[in-house]
């Protein structure tokens, strides 16, 4: 697949109204990872812990994180297990996540003690995440990085069914192992900061809805359509139904949406 048939092709997901709505509702402030949030560390945290999270279980998920941000980030070094498992109850697996909150505080405050995170590079950021914390793998890093950094920092994180569906479809390399996710951001990065997608934008009127920045590449909303897209479409498993196949773009492989 080439440039011009990748750029038709996000915007052909662009254009999907569930696609649209879920970009518009999850945009300025994303309900996995919430704006408000001003300590990066929390941030740090928040977004571990919104993995192996189904989006079924998505108001589960805000109220655990509700509770959750009713601590400071010194408080939760210092509260017991047991009090933050009540917390996080909802998500499931809650001895696995407080494995990874107690790694990331660890992390956080050996590694990143008086650093300024926007000064670290993101690919080294995210290795040492996956490297060093509890749970925490390349597409945990990716997340982790992305939110405490600001969802325009420039980084696209990469699930397993971009890795697997979506990205093999448009023509992206990847591969089984979790350095895949990485090597999938990274092409995808490079493609869309060498596209202005603003003129797409406000020709589907997603400039009506939410707020683009004009100074920068749009990689948050480009994540978005594509994770959103994923999410209504490739997860079906059912390549007929896939709006991309319709409009003839010729995909490079289906395979991961027929199994």
């Amino acid at each position: 697949m080439n440039d011009i048939e990748q750029i038709r092709a996000i915007e052909i997901m662009a254009q999907q109204p569930e696609v649209r709505n879920a970009v518009i509702r999850s945009h300025d402030n994303n309900p996995w990872w919430p704006k408000d949030v001003e300590d990066w560390r929390m941030k740090m945290l928040i977004a571990g812990l919104s993995t192996r999270v189904s989006f079924r279980m998505l108001g589960s998920y805000i109220k655990a994180i509700d509770n959750f941000l009713k601590y400071t980030y010194e408080e939760i070094v210092q509260t017991p297990d047991e009090d933050l498992q009540k917390a996080l109850k909802p998500l499931g697996l809650t001895k696995t996540r407080i494995r990874f909150i107690r790694s990331m505080c660890s992390y956080i405050d050996n590694k990143l003690k008086n650093k300024n995170i926007e000064k670290i590079q993101d690919a080294e950021m995210i290795a040492d995440i996956a490297k060093n914390v509890s749970g925490a793998s390349y597409k945990v890093g990716q997340c982790c990085v992305l939110y405490a950094k600001g969802y325009y920092c420039g980084i696209m994180p990469v699930d397993s069914g971009i890795k697997d569906m979506l990205a093999p479809c448009l023509g992206y390399k990847t591969g089984k192992t979790s350095i895949a996710h990485e090597l999938v951001r990274k092409q995808l990065e490079n493609f869309t900061k060498s596209h202005n997608w603003m003129k797409m934008a406000i020709k589907l009127e997603y400039d009506k809805n939410i707020k683009l920045p004009d100074d920068k590449p749009l990689t948050w909303w480009i994540h978005l359509i594509m994770i959103n897209y994923k999410r209504h479409f490739c997860n079906n498993h059912k390549p007929n139904e896939c709006p991309l196949v319709k409009a003839g773009i010729p995909l490079n492989a289906i395979k991961g949406c027929q199994r």
